[in-house]
């Protein structure tokens, strides 16, 4: 039989992916592509006063910047990552003249928090970190993208926070928490029909634990809600978020400007170079 709280465990408390941070509170200069920019790294509290850790670059040289304030991009990681996964894109989207905000979710990496609720409460992290980076940084507008929790995060923001960013990459977010839940269990080996006989417990344990119902985690209705221009992006090979997921988000979103990218690999495999230069020249084309 099968320990209902491994796997809830699974879900709200997959293993935190921590990191070394020497330069956390300070500012240091690192060269991209022949230019050299700032990286400030800070803490942003949250609605529930955990502190996030938070990473901005810009141009070190106001004469390197394309502006006096600069349109930026917020990458946002997966559940089992942390923010260090977006400066895989710092060099593409620098030498296009934008800027990059990455930071680790409550409950993830170098933060703070117990829980992780797959976009839930992820959500109210994205809005203070908006709310800083317009606060503190010439920032002139803000695009999204999103991986899986990531992505499903930035489609519940935005919903709820019309008019405060531009546009989104949102590569396989999930369309529903159920069928995640479902196809976890499968790959763990437990057969299906017992994955029902076990939901009214997880869902028990989900909400006590991490206060979120399976049935909260529905990104249709949040998609049909945001219309800002979308680049939808899934691993053809995913099986755990499988792409019909990002089809039916691609189907409810209420933007005319939607479109869907598929690429080999699975949930968690890099990305092709081909990919990640469409979606930079996304970002810059719907930033500007």
């Amino acid at each position: 039989t099968m320990d209902p709280s491994m796997f809830v465990n699974m879900v709200i408390r997959p293993p935190k992916n921590e990191y070394p941070e020497p330069n956390m509170g300070k500012t240091y200069d690192n060269t991209w592509g022949g230019k050299v920019y700032t990286i400030d790294s800070f803490w942003v509290p949250n609605a529930k006063g955990e502190k996030l850790s938070c990473s901005f670059v810009e141009p070190k040289d106001d004469k390197d910047r394309s502006g006096e304030s600069m349109p930026c991009v917020i990458y946002m990681h997966g559940n089992a990552g942390n923010k260090t996964e977006g400066f895989e894109y710092a060099e593409g989207l620098l030498s296009k003249g934008m800027n990059l905000c990455v930071f680790d979710f409550s409950g993830c990496g170098n933060s703070e928090g117990q829980w992780v609720t797959l976009g839930h409460k992820e959500k109210d992290d994205l809005k203070v970190i908006v709310e800083y980076i317009y606060e503190h940084k010439r920032v002139s507008s803000i695009a999204f993208w999103g991986r899986s929790m990531g992505a499903v995060t930035s489609l519940l923001y935005l919903a709820e926070n019309p008019g405060t960013a531009n546009c989104m990459v949102l590569d396989s977010a999930f369309n529903n928490l159920d069928d995640v839940v479902v196809q976890l269990a499968t790959q763990m080996g437990i057969p299906p029909e017992f994955v029902e006989m076990l939901k009214p417990q997880l869902e028990m344990a989900i909400q006590q634990q991490a206060g979120f119902k399976l049935a909260d985690l529905q990104t249709g209705p949040a998609a049909a809600q945001c219309e800002v221009p979308v680049m939808f992006v899934h691993g053809s090979d995913d099986e755990f978020i499988v792409p019909a997921h990002s089809e039916k988000n691609m189907a409810a979103y209420g933007g005319p400007t939607k479109s869907m990218k598929t690429c080999a690999g699975d949930h968690n495999a890099p990305r092709s170079a081909d990919v990640v230069k469409a979606a930079i020249e996304f970002l810059k084309a719907n930033l500007s």
